[in-house]
């Protein structure tokens, strides 16, 4: 499977960033990062780490489901291409019944 080189950050974070200092939403966004790369966590402060926790499971969760959109348009190429395969097989038959 592809490697996934990108995340979505949602407008809805900004209520959990807007009590934060800026050392603090330079160290969320440090985490964050390392969390979608799948590095260990940077150590963070109490408050910082609750905003880091929403932010991290809808991480979790939207990749999960990329995951398995992925694995569905697979298996849908794999299907697709066996289809068309089974259809040139059918062609060179019949070119054959007709020579």
């Amino acid at each position: 499977m592809a490697e996934k080189d990108s995340f979505v950050l949602y407008n809805s974070y900004y209520d959990l960033l807007e009590d934060l200092d800026m050392e603090q939403r330079g160290t969320l966004l440090t985490a964050i990062l390392e969390h979608s790369r799948g590095m260990d966590q940077t150590e963070l402060d109490p408050i910082t780490k609750l905003a880091y926790r929403v932010i991290a499971s809808q991480l979790d969760r939207d990749r999960k489901k990329w995951e398995r959109t992925c694995k569905k348009r697979a298996e849908a190429g794999r299907r697709g291409g066996l289809a068309k395969a089974g259809k040139a097989k059918q062609n060179l038959a019949n070119l054959a019944k007709a020579g």
